[in-house]
């Protein structure tokens, strides 16, 4: 493995290297990169890549097309390949044309190679969606499983509370439900070596047209053109039976019980992905929208707060501030605010760093942050030393008029405020958590007159969805009629009413995985921002409401 040079090759000086040249194989400091290697003949068509991104995809593909210029000819070793024979598939130069390849079909290396290299591409990102496809089969199978116990333990409870009133009927109510899930673990098993065969054999696929595009070598996309095979093979998957859920209803005393099963299945199509946007290697936990077309989020992996703008499929990135904080929000002046655990103080961020803004008065310590459309900035804050409080501070902004309402509760309680945002009508939507580190929590909104803020509803999680994994709410935001909140640990989004009333799902069957920071941009679409897996990195989906 090569080593990075300590010191910067021009001056011999820095240590901070953070940049490479290309084309001259130098490590370059910042103060070299913009003034020094500027002066270099020719440097304004140096390829100049930073030393965080060598080892990505698009890094790559950066110097493929450099080495690109630089494939020699096998027949005339001092001349370059410009051209490529599609009767002999090899790349040539421009004597091969008047010798060996006499009378051959050329045409520009150039031209074959960007089109093999994007039917590579496509190729690639069809795979990752049967690869998808085939998670969200292994998923739909273990949500299957999953309903079947749970009914099964719905109605063994429900034969223990009745006593032998209803264990005459259990009988009856447990042969309909092996009726319906009548999928023995033969099938099972079947249906699972079929899959893996089949998900064996695109992940080769995917491995091909990785190694193909992996390569610093145009060559090596260049050879697939005979070698590389773009045909799928058949799927295998089978169609389960619909999941379920059951309904009891008790009639006169006489006991008349009937059970009903219907499938448990979206209610409705709520949204359509229009845009996907790769962000990199990104662990995004806050995602806010600016003015221009312009967006901010924190990273939690590297520990920054970056802006940025969408451009070609990826986020291109124009700001980036190190530091770790909770929450963020944006006023409608575009001024960054954030939190940080374990400090009272709200900052506002500036290109140089942090400056205070507001404080909560210690001991209190700043959670969730929130701007609305009235200048009204809501503060949640907890409190561990002496007196154990958590509550919400709401600053005006215009009048610096300063409210606060408490959240009752004990150590037992979902109290902590760890996310606030609001709806049009002046309610007060909260994510809150028992413990400070744990995602696990409610969603409750709050109606506010002051002094007092009175519960509206609290949503607690599906009891089918949240069944075997606990509800993890992480992010917020509201719409004129709807809320939305992410769960975490079962990988959806929670569609709510502005009631509280469940929905539906935002999740694998609408094309958006690991979903985690919500966001609703300017033009009312719904942004979604996914955590990064061990498959994948992290993306960001834009997608329009249908109904």
């Amino acid at each position: 493995m090569a080593q990075i040079m300590s010191v910067c090759n021009v001056c011999e000086l820095s240590n901070e290297i953070k940049w490479k040249c290309i084309n001259c194989d130098l490590m370059l400091c910042t103060e070299c990169k913009t003034i020094t290697h500027s002066k270099f003949k020719g440097f304004e068509l140096h390829t100049i890549i930073e030393l965080n991104r060598l080892g990505t995809r698009e890094a790559k593909s950066e110097i493929r097309n450099l080495n690109l210029r630089k494939i020699m000819c096998t027949y005339h070793c001092d001349e370059k390949c410009c051209l490529y024979c599609n009767d002999c598939r090899l790349p040539i130069c421009l004597s091969c044309i008047l010798e060996k390849h006499s009378g051959h079909k050329a045409v520009k290396i150039d031209f074959v190679y960007r089109k093999q290299n994007s039917e590579l591409g496509k190729f690639r990102g069809l795979v990752e969606m049967e690869l998808s496809l085939c998670a969200e089969q292994r998923g739909r199978k273990q949500r299957f499983l999953n309903s079947y116990s749970t009914i099964k333990e719905n109605i063994l409870e429900r034969e223990k509370a009745l006593k032998e009133i209803i264990t005459a009927h259990a009988s009856n109510l447990m042969k309909e439900l092996d009726d319906i899930y009548s999928y023995d673990d033969t099938s099972f098993a079947k249906e699972e070596a079929s899959l893996q065969k089949y998900e064996n054999e695109i992940k080769q696929k995917k491995a091909d047209a990785d190694d193909a595009l992996g390569s610093c070598d145009a060559t090596s996309v260049l050879n697939t053109l005979e070698q590389f095979d773009f045909k799928l093979p058949e799927k295998p998957f089978k169609k389960l039976p619909q999941e379920q859920i059951a309904c009891f209803t008790l009639g006169e005393p006489e006991i008349d019980i009937k059970f009903n099963i219907r499938p448990l299945k979206k209610a409705l199509r709520m949204i359509e992905i229009t845009e996907i946007y790769d962000t990199g290697n990104l662990d995004i936990s806050n995602f806010k929208t600016l003015t221009n077309r312009t967006y901010v989020m924190t990273d939690e992996r590297h520990y920054s707060l970056k802006q940025f703008i969408f451009q070609d499929s990826k986020c291109e990135f124009r700001k980036s501030i190190e530091m770790s904080v909770f929450d963020i929000t944006v006023t409608n002046d575009d001024i960054i605010l954030a939190s940080y655990g374990d400090s009272e103080v709200i900052y506002k961020i500036t290109d140089s760093g942090k400056d205070i803004f507001k404080s909560v008065l210690s001991p209190r310590q700043v959670r969730g942050v929130h701007v609305d459309e009235n200048h009204q900035l809501f503060v949640g804050f907890i409190n561990t030393t002496g007196i154990q409080e958590t509550g919400i501070v709401i600053f005006n902004l215009k009048s610096d008029q300063v409210q606060e309402f408490s959240i009752p509760g004990d150590n037992d309680s979902f109290t902590i405020p760890d996310k606030i945002t609001t709806n049009l009508n002046g309610d007060i939507c909260v994510i809150q958590s028992k413990v400070v580190t744990s995602w696990k929590g409610i969603v409750i909104v709050y109606e506010f007159s002051h002094p007092l803020a009175q519960v509206k509803w609290i949503y607690k999680g599906h009891n089918i969805i949240n069944s075997s994994l606990d509800f993890s709410p992480c992010d917020i935001v509201t719409t004129t009629d709807l809320v939305l909140t992410s769960d975490i640990l079962t990988k959806t989004i929670h569609v709510l009413s502005s009631n509280g009333d469940f929905l539906t799902l935002i999740g694998e069957e609408d094309g958006v995985f690991s979903p985690r920071s919500l966001n609703i941009n300017k033009e009312g679409q719904l942004l979604i921002g996914s955590f990064q897996t061990d498959d994948d990195c992290s993306k960001i989906y834009v997608a329009k409401f249908v109904i």
